[in-house]
């Protein structure tokens, strides 16, 4: 193995990604928590009115659903955060969710060429 170090005068940086959209999406209905239980077909995407934040930057991207974010790229620093609130009650709207069902909302960040990175994050309703 050879260690390919630096070229003399080329430095790397992080860069934070500017100019996402975030959509947060619920493709499947919360599931109980009996054995075999499968969940039914959920709302899909959430609203725009789902969201909200204080970031100056993030704006409702009608027609789509979801925020874009307006900053561009931009050397990454921990510092710079996003902060967005989803109403998830809104999001499933009619869709039913009890107490001990677990709701899966999948947030993705969508370039502007389409590329995207979804993540799913579960919650639990007491």
């Amino acid at each position: 193995m050879s260690d390919r170090g630096l070229r003399p005068g080329f430095a790397l940086a992080a860069v934070g990604i500017g100019l996402l959209q975030y959509v947060a999406d619920i493709p499947n209905g919360p599931i109980g928590t009996a054995p075999g239980a499968s969940p039914s077909r959920g709302p899909g995407q959430c609203a725009s009115a789902s969201y909200s934040s204080t970031d100056p930057n993030l704006v409702a991207t009608p027609p789509l659903l979801g925020l874009t974010d307006q900053q561009s790229d931009q050397i990454s620093n921990p510092a710079n955060t996003l902060s967005v609130t989803l109403n998830l009650t809104g999001c499933l709207g009619s869709t039913a969710w009890a107490s001990g069902e677990t709701v899966q909302v999948d947030i993705t960040g969508i370039s502007q060429y389409g590329d995207n990175s979804p993540q799913t994050i579960s919650f639990r309703r007491q």
